[in-house]
């Protein structure tokens, strides 16, 4: 699924919600400061996120299940948020590009490029 952004002009971006469907997600950002949340449920593999312009948030609530390996471009933040004491594995940021902070939240959340 496509959720593509539109232009701001400006500081103000636009929030995303990643789904849990069956088509995985594509999001596409605008000129602004944009937020995309998620979860481990909703964040899988298949997902290519880009931020675009601005500085852009990816906010995830991680749980025990998998960790997926995303595609991330163009977003300059990351907060990992925990909900369980131990995650089933590491975060794998192999893919991502154009990360400048990533805020991890909560226990048992570990982290490998």
């Amino acid at each position: 699924m496509t959720i593509p952004g539109g232009s701001t002009g400006g500081g103000a971006g636009q929030a995303f919600t990643l789904t849990n469907s069956a088509t995985p997600d594509t999001i596409i950002g605008t000129s602004g400061n944009d937020t995309i949340v998620g979860t481990n449920t909703t964040l899988t593999t298949a997902d290519n996120i880009n931020g675009g312009a601005g500085t852009d948030t990816l906010d995830i609530t991680l749980a025990a299940a998998a960790n997926p390996l995303v595609s991330l471009s163009s977003v300059e933040n990351v907060k990992l948020t925990s909900a369980v004491a131990t995650l089933a594995g590491p975060v794998n940021a192999t893919n991502w590009t154009g990360v400048e902070k990533v805020t991890v939240a909560g226990l048992g959340v570990a982290f490998s490029d």
